[in-house]
């Protein structure tokens, strides 16, 4: 049995809960808000919040300063989307290289139990705990399905058919 699992069964063992944002310099406050969201509606929730942005396009000391007053939980990481796509390729053009850090939560299972990527101009208006029993994978439905997962109060499953990797909300756990 390795020592994860021995943890496991121990009664003192809690899941650590990670969110994950991405933000540009000028999107720092956005980012904050949606923290505050979440530490005021899922108070106790959230172990740790990655604040990823780059190297060209750092957060500001004043901003994070600020930031680890509001929530002493968060963390800011440069983000490196690679060498994997050259510069040049169509989806740098579209979207920010801060739109692959949504992927990351996957390297991110090796330091937490579940894994949450948020996007910044989300509003958070009630709980989001709930999404961490939804394993070992969930995200927003694409806006074809929307209507019938509301409907059908089957806000995060989902599957195949409906996955969107612009998803605003991607969650994975370690039992992926």
């Amino acid at each position: 049995m390795n020592i994860q699992k021995l943890f496991r069964k121990l009664s003192f063992y809690k899941d650590t809960n990670c969110v994950v944002l991405g933000v540009t310099s000028n999107y720092m406050f956005a980012a904050a808000n949606v923290i505050l969201a979440v530490e005021k509606h899922s108070p106790g929730k959230i172990d740790k919040y990655i604040v990823f942005h780059t190297k060209d396009d750092p957060v500001s000391d004043s901003d994070k300063f600020v930031a680890k007053k509001l929530c002493n939980k968060i963390e800011f990481r440069v983000f490196n989307p690679g060498s994997d796509l050259p510069k040049d390729h169509p989806l740098y053009k579209r979207y920010s290289p801060l739109f692959f850090c949504r992927f990351s939560i996957f390297d991110l299972l090796k330091e937490f139990d579940n894994v949450l990527y948020l996007d910044a101009d989300l509003v958070i208006q009630k709980d989001i705990s709930p999404i961490f029993n939804y394993k070992p994978m969930a995200g927003r439905p694409t806006i074809k399905h929307i209507k019938d997962r509301v409907l059908n109060k089957n806000y995060f499953n989902f599957t195949e058919d409906d996955f969107s990797p612009n998803a605003g909300v991607l969650f994975v756990s370690r039992d992926l």
